[in-house]
C-alpha cells in the first residue's frame, strides 16, 4: 500500500498545517485594553478607598449640651404619730396603799395624730416589781369607743402576769381618729394574800400603730 504525500493525509499535523493563522491584535488595541484594565483596577482602589471612609465615619458624631426640666420633682415622705394619754377627768385613782378588793377603772385615749391613717394598733403591758402582785392583780379592757362604762369589745381580761408577753390588736385607726380603752386594775380578794404585804409593783402600757 502506497502512502500518499504528508500533507494529503489527514491528522493534527495536516490541521496545523492548513489552519488559519490567529488574528493578530494591533498596538493600538493592546495599550487601549490596559488602559481599560488600569482604570478598572483604580475603580476598584477608590471604591474600597471611600468604604473604608464610610466605615471610619460612623465613629463620628454631634452631640447636644445636656438639657434638664425646669423645676425637680421633689417627692416627701410624711410622718406616723400615736398620742396617747389619760382621758380628762378618767385618770387611775391609786391610794398610797392598796388591799385586797381595791380596783381604779380608767380611760385611755389613743389618737392618730400622724399622716396616715394606720391599719392596726396594738396594745402590751409591762410590768416591774414584786412577782406575787404579778400574778394576783388583774387587768381588764374594753374597747366600746367612748369613755363612758357601758358594753363594748373586749381586748382581754388577765393578770398582769397573763398580759405579759401578750399583743392585743385594737384593729384600725384613720388619721386623727381616737381609739378609747375602758381599763379596770384590781386587787381580788381570792384567798388569804398575807404574803404580798409591803409589796410594789409598776404597771405601764405600750401602744404600736403600723400602716398598710
Amino acid at each position: 500500500m502506497t502512502l500518499g504525500p504528508v500533507a494529503d493525509r489527514p491528522g493534527p499535523l495536516t490541521e496545523r498545517l492548513t489552519a488559519p493563522p490567529p488574528p493578530r491584535v494591533s498596538a493600538a488595541r493592546g495599550a487601549y485594553e490596559v488602559l481599560i484594565v488600569r482604570r478598572i483596577f483604580g475603580s476598584l482602589i477608590v471604591v474600597t478607598a471611600l468604604v473604608s471612609m464610610g466605615v471610619m465615619a460612623t465613629g463620628a458624631y454631634f452631640q447636644t449640651a445636656p438639657q434638664t426640666l425646669p423645676t425637680p420633682v421633689t417627692l416627701t415622705t410624711g410622718t406616723t404619730s400615736l398620742g396617747v394619754s389619760f382621758y380628762p377627768g378618767q385618770a387611775p385613782v391609786v391610794p398610797l396603799l392598796i388591799a385586797p378588793g381595791w380596783s381604779t377603772t380608767f380611760c385611755v385615749d389613743i389618737v392618730n395624730n400622724g399622716d396616715y391613717g394606720l391599719s392596726s394598733v396594738s396594745k402590751t403591758v409591762q410590768s416591774t416589781g414584786d412577782p406575787g402582785l404579778w400574778g394576783v392583780l388583774r387587768l381588764a379592757v374594753i374597747n366600746n369607743g367612748t369613755c363612758t362604762p357601758g358594753p363594748g369589745t373586749s381586748v382581754g381580761d388577765n393578770t398582769l402576769q397573763g398580759w405579759d408577753g401578750y399583743t392585743a390588736n385594737l384593729g384600725p385607726l384613720a388619721k386623727s381618729a381616737h381609739i378609747y380603752l375602758l381599763e379596770t386594775l384590781s386587787f381580788p380578794t381570792d384567798g388569804d394574800q398575807s404574803g404580798l404585804q409591803g409589796k410594789t409593783i409598776a404597771v405601764n402600757e405600750t401602744f404600736t400603730g403600723q400602716t398598710p
